[in-house]
């Protein structure tokens, strides 16, 4: 049902066959229209040790749990470059297993992950694969700002750092660096929005920097509200059954994740008290009343959800 909203979304057509005892194939029709040439320009004769080889497709490996944040991250860089191709991997285990069977040019590395976290990945990955996969240039991508989490990222081998949410020009900036590449990026795309795209009529969400994000795109912002309206639930569950089951480990990679989710919609205050969970998990203490702040979130999120369920149902009409 998740997927046939977001292919209904794109004017798309969803179709199944099923046979009994033996199983089921889902596919599924989208018309687009074909992107016009030039949106970034990858300088194909890339200069590594004083030789040059052709790179036409840039590969990179993603590696973020969070479904909302990988969406936005990958929407992002295929806005400027849909040649770009994009893996994923959940958690720092998946990564370094794609790793060691696949060819990458850049690693974008999340830090908080569950059953494996950015940090023990990337020391895997610098230290104990083959010499050939240790140069690969990693990217640490997270939520902390903290001079001493971006020093320890680059003590462990990563090459450099960027906080979400990210700024366009400085994540291609990073990237064409670290993968010793030219982009040119349309300045057209990074115009401000017009103030006419801009939320002002919400009591609790705020949908500006998601606005911005997407450059006012309604389709592309639907389908992202779409994934909200899902996932938010789930994430809020997850913070309720690690804390009834005392696994702060876990309770603090949900509120870490949580909390950049949150943000993207303007719910300040939810982040910071998902940010109070995430630093009091962590250091084992105030946890008395994690169960009153994690209700003070859902209470939020009642309020806020319909608010984006309206903006579901053709709030963004005037926008288009």
């Amino acid at each position: 049902s998740i997927v046939k909203k977001l292919i209904d979304l794109q004017n798309g057509q969803i179709f199944v066959q099923s046979k009994l005892n033996k199983g089921s194939v889902f596919s599924f029709k989208i018309k687009y229209q074909q992107a016009k040439k030039g949106l970034i320009d990858f300088d194909e004769n890339i200069n590594i040790a004083g030789e040059t080889r052709k790179i036409k497709n840039l590969s990179i490996l993603l590696v973020e749990d969070n479904l909302l944040n990988q969406t936005l991250a990958i929407d992002t860089l295929l806005m400027f470059n849909n040649k770009i191709k994009i893996d994923v991997a959940v958690n720092g285990l998946i990564a370094v297993e794609k790793v060691k069977f696949n060819n990458y040019d850049l690693i974008i590395m999340d830090i908080q992950m569950p059953i494996m976290d950015g940090y023990e990945a990337t020391k895997i990955i610098k230290n104990k694969l083959n010499p050939s996969k240790k140069n690969i240039p990693i990217l640490a991508m997270t939520a902390h700002a903290m001079k001493d989490e971006k020093e320890k990222c680059l003590n462990l081998g990563m090459n450099d750092y960027i906080t979400k949410p990210f700024e366009i020009e400085k994540l291609f900036t990073k990237i064409s660096k670290l993968t010793n590449s030219k982009i040119h990026l349309n300045k057209e795309l990074l115009k401000k929005v017009d103030n006419k795209y801009l939320s002002k009529n919400f009591r609790f969400i705020n949908l500006d920097l998601l606005i911005k994000t997407y450059n006012g795109d309604a389709k592309k912002i639907n389908k992202i509200l779409t994934l909200y309206v899902v996932d938010i639930p789930k994430q809020i569950e997850k913070l309720n059954k690690f804390t009834k089951n005392n696994d702060l480990k876990n309770l603090r990679v949900i509120a870490h994740s949580l909390k950049t989710s949150l943000n993207y919609v303007g719910l300040i205050d939810a982040k910071n008290i998902s940010l109070s969970i995430e630093r009091d998990a962590g250091a084992g203490k105030n946890l008395d009343n994690i169960s009153e702040r994690i209700l003070k979130i859902e209470n939020i999120w009642d309020k806020a959800s319909h608010e984006i369920n309206g903006v579901l149902n053709n709030v963004y009409e005037n926008y288009n």
